[in-house]
């Protein structure tokens, strides 16, 4: 059984104090629990989301995508960087390529790697190349601007107001650095350097509106910086399953370095997307499930789903969803990216268990989907989710 009033009890009664970093411990309209009860229930996807909409991206020789890092989508484009080709594409929402930029090189608005990208307030696109210690700055059309050096290692970027830029040092350095852009001189750092915490993440960094939250590695919670300092925006208590300190064990295969792991009954919160409506996230935990759950909150009925895979009663949606939940666009909608590979796979799995519940669906879904090929560039997933 979960320890939920014990735990309760604990956050209200912290809730005017600060800890050593001076970070306010987030209060009960902040924190959000997921107990047992919820994580055993069957559900359809369809019990949360209305809508589902698929958008390929376009394929061709001089757009193939290896292994996307990151993903945002406005009101007119979807921008995705590329792990192997080292590119940023920007492509319409109807998935039609409109731009790319690759610029690998040494020299002036070049970069050795796309370690992080955000857009500006002003249209402008900022690529940070954390080797190099450099943002460069690319305009709407990805002809470079500027350039900006810093003195410190960064592994993530994302704006916060008109003026700062928010990094994540992956040097000895504190962890969250705000950084004027305008100055350039550090404003804050808050969050100093653990051994413990020292793992690169991959999205650290969360932007909402106009709000940057940051996920710290081995905890339920999200932090918001700022001049004034820094407080826990979201807290996620899992109870008994709640995590301590990480283990630390040695790799033989890495040197003999010390690696730090969470515990197999310890649940840990991997992604984290919020919109005005809906909050979601994934957790795993080795002890519950060997897949992650899928956590949906309504902000105004305050309840929650939790997508357990096991438990999952599939309908036809299910064969887009859920992949991970990367970010959400500026309408409100859910998005993910899919790659073409699974999901031929799992159609294919389909057919093959004589197990569909709606075939005149089901066909009629093959049919939209007749012209992918699995080594086609990836789809991009958006979801509309409904009250619950």
């Amino acid at each position: 059984m979960f320890k939920v009033i014990s735990t309760i009890t604990l956050l209200l009664i912290l809730a005017s104090c600060s800890n050593k970093n001076g970070e306010k411990i987030a209060d009960k309209a902040n924190l959000l629990e997921v107990n047992q009860q919820d994580l055993f229930k069957q559900y359809k996807l369809s019990d949360v989301v209305e809508e589902v909409e698929l958008v390929p991206l376009e394929t061709n020789d001089t757009t193939l995508i290896g292994q996307y890092t990151k993903i945002i989508v406005d009101s007119l484009n979807i921008y995705l960087s590329d792990k192997v080709t080292k590119t940023l594409f920007i492509f319409r929402r109807n998935g039609k390529i409109k731009a790319k930029i690759n610029a690998l090189g040494r020299g002036p608005f070049e970069y050795s790697d796309i370690d992080d990208f955000c857009i500006l307030n002003n249209g402008l696109i900022a690529i940070l190349d954390t080797e190099r210690k450099k943002v460069v700055y690319y305009s709407s059309e990805c002809q470079p601007v500027s350039e900006l050096k810093l003195p410190f290692y960064a592994d993530a970027l994302e704006q916060q107001g008109d003026n700062i830029l928010v990094f994540n040092g992956s040097s000895r350095d504190d962890r969250i650095i705000l950084w004027d852009i305008e100055q350039e001189k550090r404003i804050a750092s808050y969050i100093s350097y653990d051994v413990k915490y020292s793992g690169r993440i991959r999205k650290p960094l969360i932007k909402y509106k106009n709000k940057v939250f940051w996920k710290g590695e081995f905890k339920n919670e999200l932090i918001a910086p700022s001049v004034r300092g820094i407080s826990t925006a979201r807290k996620i208590d899992f109870g008994e399953y709640n995590p301590t300190e990480p283990v630390s064990r040695k790799i033989p295969e890495f040197g003999g370095i010390n690696v730090h792991l969470m515990r197999p009954d310890e649940a840990i919160m991997r992604r984290y997307t919020e919109t005005d409506d809906f909050i979601c996230f994934l957790f795993d935990c080795e002890k519950l499930n060997d897949l992650p759950f899928y956590v949906f909150y309504d902000k105004a009925s305050k309840r929650k789903i939790v997508l357990n895979m096991d438990y999952l009663d599939e309908d036809i949606t299910f064969y887009t969803c859920p992949p991970p939940i990367e970010t959400a666009d500026p309408y409100g909608k859910f998005v993910s990216v899919l790659y073409p590979f699974f999901l031929l796979d799992n159609i294919e799995k389909k057919k093959k268990s004589k197990s569909i519940k709606n075939p005149e669906k089901f066909n009629a879904y093959i049919k939209k989907l007749e012209s992918l090929k699995d080594s086609d560039n990836p789809i991009i997933c958006f979801y509309k989710v409904k009250g619950f």
